[in-house]
């Protein structure tokens, strides 16, 4: 499909989101509202997948004038991603992040070190994931996923859980470890990268981080929610860049 019919088909949908949203506003019935709920998460899947297709169709033809606030040399992420070494590449991801954000020593990124990441690093690492798995990886694919799921800027747990559902990150509502990741073309779109929103968070750094804290949390729900609150950092950074 064209650039120009892409658009139109994205603005199609988008009015009939709008239309079905103002409905439901104005309905008492709960049979209907859920009917409509239903139809409103149609629509902003097809949002979602329509952006997608267009993001794509919007990355420079040439990936090696990868830029870089930072001064970051992304020729090894390029190299990876272009033969498809998936896993290799989402830990290069997650080192560069590291990288541009100065934490190379404490290995884990906060809130702030995402809200302060530089726009053309940030941009610069979804455009090669987007680009080299074809619009089934990247941040920009993630954030739609995550947006159609009502996420915002504050975390939520609940959407946080959903998201993790979708993209194959949470199965029978548990979170997943690293023997159970895909790194294939096969994964749920938007699955990858994920090293650096689930994997950053080692025993080491955890016990640092909430040590002392009094909150009865297990290990892995404290992971979790760490997790979901640098990743709500990150889709509001993508917004805010683009």
């Amino acid at each position: 499909m064209s650039k120009e019919n892409l658009e139109k088909a994205l603005e199609t949908w988008k009015e009939k989101r709008t239309k079905l949203e103002l409905k439901f506003a104005m309905t008492a019935s709960a049979e209907q509202k859920f009917e409509l709920e239903k139809l409103i998460e149609e629509c902003l899947k097809n949002i979602s997948r329509l952006e997608i297709e267009l993001r794509i169709k919007e990355i420079p033809t040439s990936k090696k004038e990868s830029k870089s606030e930072a001064g970051i040399n992304y020729s090894k992420l390029t190299d990876l991603l272009a033969a498809q070494e998936w896993e290799e590449a989402d830990y290069e991801t997650y080192r560069v992040m590291l990288k541009v954000a100065g934490k190379e020593k404490e290995e884990l990124l906060w809130e702030e070190d995402i809200d302060n990441f530089p726009c053309q690093d940030l941009q610069t690492i979804d455009n090669l994931w987007v680009y080299y798995s074809n619009g089934n990886f990247g941040f920009s694919v993630q954030k739609r996923i995550y947006q159609s799921l009502r996420g915002r800027r504050r975390h939520n747990s609940e959407v946080w859980n959903k998201f993790g559902d979708q993209v194959g990150w949470r199965v029978e509502k548990k979170w997943i470890n690293y023997k159970n990741y895909n790194f294939s073309l096969d994964a749920p779109r938007g699955h990858l990268p994920l090293h650096w929103a689930l994997e950053q968070v080692n025993i080491n750094n955890v016990l640092l981080v909430f040590f002392g804290t009094g909150l009865c949390k297990s290990f892995e729900v404290r992971k979790a929610e760490h997790s979901g609150r640098v990743f709500s950092s990150i889709m509001s950074t993508l917004i805010k860049c683009n």
